[in-house]
């Protein structure tokens, strides 16, 4: 289930970065965001009931007298074995979406150093656009509206630990003032 989890949190974080952005690229992601919801849904449907059927049978296990209690393990061991190939199957699944996403993502980054300097032209004159402006100003507003918001890793990370720094140091205010209090009342 933590591969699982870390496949799909790959996938997602992977499916949130853009190269080159542009047109082209925002009309994919939002077709293969429509696609991997829809997928996502399904198997957070799916596992939603493959965990009520587990739980039935473990409270029917529970409840059953020792002569049933096989038959219902056994129910149970199926049940696990079916969702445990189901699992194995979504996750080759999102390997070779992961696989297909890297080989385009290398085919783009291949294509671009090709056509460096196509590339360069073509961008300069988007950007030298009222419309290339609008968007380079959109851009902008958007980054630097999460970064306000720290929304990045490691700005959660630079909080949380300034946050332990913060609690350490409480601590150790704490134990100087009980220790200066003892050293007072031992005099």
């Amino acid at each position: 289930m933590k591969k699982l989890t870390l496949v799909v949190c790959t996938l997602l974080l992977a499916s949130s970065l853009s190269f080159a952005g542009g047109p082209r690229g925002s009309a994919q992601n939002g077709r293969g965001q429509a696609e991997r919801r829809a997928q996502m849904e399904a198997a957070r449907s799916s596992r939603l009931q493959h965990l009520q059927q587990l739980n039935t049978l473990t409270e029917r296990y529970n409840n059953a007298s020792n002569r049933n209690k096989p038959a219902v393990r056994t129910e149970i061991r199926a049940l696990i074995a079916t969702q445990t190939g189901t699992e194995i199957t979504q996750q080759r699944e999102i390997l070779a979406a992961q696989r297909a996403r890297i080989d385009r993502f290398e085919a783009r980054i291949l294509e671009t150093e090709q056509n460096k300097e196509a590339h360069i032209n073509r961008r300069l004159e988007e950007v030298l656009t009222s419309e290339g402006q609008a968007q380079l100003q959109n851009r902008i507003q958007m980054l630097s509206q999460g970064a306000q918001r720290g929304n990045s890793r490691g700005q959660r990370a630079g909080r949380i630990t300034r946050a332990c720094r913060t609690e350490k140091s409480q601590v150790a205010e704490g134990a100087t003032r009980r220790a200066e209090r003892r050293g007072r009342q031992q005099s």
